[in-house]
């Protein structure tokens, strides 16, 4: 009975020591690197889509509500989680605090609101909800994709003149991959005609509720510590439509937002937003005279203060391990500006 006891307390010791020490080093890496040991502060800004109910074969870096609420408390926990609009200030201002976050979210699905929100609140953390203004009245063309794929009773589809087989669920996984990385190399008007062709095939289906509307988008913005950016009108990739459409996409989104929301919009993400091949800097000048103060790209990195506040860069958090989230979030920090 006393070697138990003294057995169960020296491994209560063990795991408080392992905890402890833990807790120390990975401050300590995430101290250093966002400093890159030495100098000024750099930022990182995590970038979501949606906070879905159970993993999704076929959208498999979709993070579940679980996985979130995880990772909001690894943040607040481990780092400074900033407004993306403040912590760009003061990256301006060299005022930024060591460890610095930002959490954002792109799109504008309703899981954002009535999942992701209620979990921000409960950690007291800010975030910001780059929105595509179409979306607020339907679906991405993507979704309506995925979801013809999933529910299909077609054994095989032909895209580009090569048949693929949708006998499974793995086949589907491959063919959704294969499919949106070949629709998003064409420009606008091939993109709608090859997806209304697949989506005939395969045979539409409803996609209802799946995106917020004006008054969650409203009730959104007026929560503490959240803020609406902008995302394009109809999400179009800027270098696969011309210049005049391009500054429709970008002006639009900010003014379509603003009259909504009664209040400044000063965000803008990217669609797709990898530069130099989704935007450029011609779009970067449009972004600049239409009045944002920042935009957001999906390249990889951290953001310095010599860095184009036009074009920061992001981080997916793809490791969902405690361990691999922080220590992938120090060594983002490395990373300049892709």
């Amino acid at each position: 009975m006393a070697y138990k006891v003294i057995r169960g307390l020296e491994e209560l010791f063990e795991k408080v020591f392992e905890s402890v020490v833990f807790l120390w080093f990975v401050r300590l890496v995430l101290t250093l690197s966002s400093r890159r040991v030495v100098g000024q502060p750099r930022l990182n800004i995590l970038n979501y889509h949606r906070v879905v109910q159970t993993p999704d074969p076929l959208q498999p870096d979709y993070v579940t509500k679980v996985q979130f609420e995880k990772e909001m408390k690894w943040i607040a926990t481990h780092c400074n989680v900033l407004p993306l609009a403040e912590a760009v200030v003061l990256l301006k201002r060299g005022e930024l605090p060591s460890k610095a976050v930002a959490v954002t979210f792109d799109d504008g699905y309703a899981d954002n609101f009535t999942d992701a929100l209620p979990i921000l609140q409960k950690h007291s953390l800010a975030a910001t909800f780059f929105v595509t203004t179409e979306y607020l009245r339907k679906p991405p063309k993507w979704d309506i994709l995925i979801e013809c794929i999933r529910s299909t009773q077609n054994k095989c589809v032909v895209l580009d003149s090569t048949r693929y087989p949708l006998d499974g669920l793995q086949d589907k996984v491959v063919f959704c991959q294969i499919a949106i990385g070949y629709l998003k190399s064409l420009n606008d008007d091939e993109f709608s005609i090859q997806l209304e062709s697949i989506v005939k095939e395969l045979g539409e289906v409803s996609v209802d509720g799946l995106m917020m509307d004006e008054d969650m988008l409203k009730q959104l913005s007026n929560s503490d510590g959240m803020d609406i950016g902008a995302h394009g009108v109809n999400h179009q990739i800027l270098t696969k439509i011309p210049q005049h459409q391009a500054h429709v996409e970008i002006a639009d989104s900010k003014r379509i937002l603003e009259t909504i929301l009664q209040c400044d919009v000063v965000g803008q993400a990217y669609p797709n937003g990898v530069y130099p091949d989704d935007f450029n800097d011609r779009h970067i000048d449009t972004v600049k005279r239409s009045g944002y103060s920042y935009a957001v790209s999906t390249n990889l990195g951290s953001a310095g203060s010599s860095d184009d506040p036009y074009r920061l860069c992001r981080i997916g958090p793809w490791r969902r391990d405690k361990m691999g989230f922080l220590l992938g979030l120090a060594m983002n920090y490395w990373r300049g500006a892709g």
